[in-house]
């Protein structure tokens, strides 16, 4: 009779070595996955936050566009009279939270424009309806303002610059700048 073959099996060594390299691949497939993962919801979360600053751009574009500015401060705010809104004094500004705001007095309602214009510069905005424009928060919220001489004569037509820097995440370590310019019609004043 001949010899049999050894069925010789893996060693004891050999096993914890492969059990080894077998554990720091699968450590560092999941830490890929993790990451991946992580970077899609941050991905995720700055585009939402840019969707919600947009959206509420576009409104801010649409009511200033018929509007008449009364004033503005370039790196926090801007009052103006919304024709739209039965000729109401409205502010949008950013709180000390960085959140945008929009608040509407409804107290100041004047008969002539002069009028209407120096009560909603002088509003106190304390009796009036505010509501939060953007679920995120900015860093940043500028408005640059080129308004018409305000004679029924001219021709010239203002506009307003609005630029917003929303932050991606809770810590504002990333964030990202959308801008508009905004042609007024001021139709009262440009006939």
């Amino acid at each position: 009779m001949g010899k049999h073959p050894v069925n010789r099996g893996f060693s004891l060594i050999e096993m914890i070595i492969a059990i080894f390299i077998f554990s720091l691949i699968m450590a560092a497939v999941t830490g890929a996955f993790v990451s991946a993962f992580s970077s899609r919801n941050k991905a995720k979360a700055i585009q939402r936050n840019i969707e919600d600053a947009r959206f509420a751009m576009e409104i801010m574009a649409k009511t200033l566009r018929t509007s008449s500015v009364v004033d503005y401060y370039p790196s926090s705010s801007i009052t103006f009279i919304d024709y739209s809104q039965a000729k109401n004094c409205t502010k949008y500004y950013l709180d000390s939270y960085g959140k945008l705001k929009s608040i509407v007095d409804y107290s100041v309602v004047g008969s002539d424009l002069d009028t209407l214009k120096t009560d909603c510069r002088n509003a106190s905005f304390s009796s009036g309806t505010e509501s939060i424009m953007i679920s995120g928060t900015l860093n940043d919220f500028s408005v640059q303002a080129d308004l018409s001489d305000g004679t029924p004569s001219s021709k010239q037509l203002g506009k307003v610059t609005i630029s917003m820097t929303v932050c991606a995440d809770s810590a504002c370590q990333t964030d990202s700048t959308i801008q508009t310019t905004v042609s007024l019609r001021d139709y009262v004043t440009v006939n």
